[in-house]
């Protein structure tokens, strides 16, 4: 039902997957050869996330988390991501409206009406249990991030931070002293800084928030407006934000800024291409044009390293 790769998920070499019958499986990604394969009759209802055991010196992968629909709920399932192998299975009441994301060894899923979480130390259990849900306004749960110092934010009709280890409730911001009203939000956080984006539906006037979570309250520490935002591309990665904005004549630009400043960095400007698509490693930024192309900008040398062409016009 879904378009070939949406589900997929790229680390450590690897290539796992989620077919729309249900399965899971994961492949070597240098040469395709099959690793292993989980057969489950419910497909996932989201995109596969994938966390670290917390090993030092361990790297990916770790933990395989996949969401599906149950006949009270949904089920969490946590997955062996070397082996395939269920370390547990757990039954959650309450239906599961987005993926989970992992704060501290501790595995989050936003429900209607509730937020729950599930610690991910002691695996495999053959009885886990969720370790604490509290409960959420109708429609207060639109987006989670975690953060660096053991809080889950929630993005609904305000900004929340709670306790990771108990759910307890850490600090409140109003949207509305952060975001025009009718704006869609989005939320990241990175290196201990929360960031709010608002844009217009599709292309438009939009902006961003740099907050910092310091004690019971978030304190805002830099801003920025632009005309014609793009809601589908914001990344931070090194120390660095990048957003993609659209000029209404079929082109568009990459902007850079310093995450904790906000300080402007030299982007790149698309003139013929519209800019659809980014993502972000270390020392680059990789955009899907228009076009059929992907660019590599690197945001070290503040230059486009290379341009290829993909061959058609609907990459995604």
């Amino acid at each position: 039902a879904s378009p070939l790769g949406e589900k997929d998920l790229l680390a450590g070499e690897r290539i796992f997957r989620a077919a729309g019958t249900g399965g899971i499986s994961c492949a070597r990604l240098a040469d395709g050869e099959p690793l292993w394969e989980l057969r489950k009759p419910e497909p996932p209802l989201f995109p596969l996330v994938l966390a670290g055991r917390g090993e030092p010196g361990r790297e990916l992968p770790g933990y395989l988390l996949a969401l599906s629909a149950a006949a009270e709920g949904t089920e969490l399932l946590v997955i062996d991501a070397d082996r395939g192998a269920v370390l547990a299975a757990v039954g959650l009441e309450d239906h599961a409206v987005e993926a989970p994301i992992v704060v501290d060894e501790m595995a989050v899923i936003a429900c209607r009406g509730s937020l729950q979480a599930l610690s991910l130390l002691g695996l495999p259990r053959e009885r886990a249990a969720v370790a604490w849900k509290v409960p959420m306004a109708a429609g207060a749960t639109a987006a989670l991030a975690g953060d660096e110092n053991g809080h889950c934010l929630i993005l609904g009709e305000n900004l929340f931070a709670v306790n990771i280890a108990t759910g307890a409730l850490a600090a409140t911001a109003n949207l509305g002293n952060l975001a025009p009203a009718g704006r869609r939000l989005e939320l990241r956080a990175h290196r201990g800084l929360i960031y709010l984006f608002s844009s217009a539906s599709g292309v438009g006037a939009g902006g961003i928030s740099c907050l910092e979570l310091l004690g019971s309250s978030f304190e805002k520490r830099w801003g920025l407006e632009t005309p014609a935002i793009m809601t589908t591309g914001f990344a931070l990665s090194s120390d660095k934000l990048a957003y993609l904005t659209a000029d209404g004549k079929g082109g568009g630009a990459l902007h850079l800024v310093e995450a904790a400043t906000g300080r402007q960095l030299p982007g790149l400007v698309c003139s013929r291409q519209a800019p659809l698509a980014l993502s972000a490693d270390l020392s680059a930024c990789y955009m899907v044009l228009s076009d059929g192309g992907l660019s590599r900008f690197s945001h070290i040398r503040g230059r486009e390293a290379w341009r290829v062409s993909l061959g058609a016009g609907d990459v995604a």
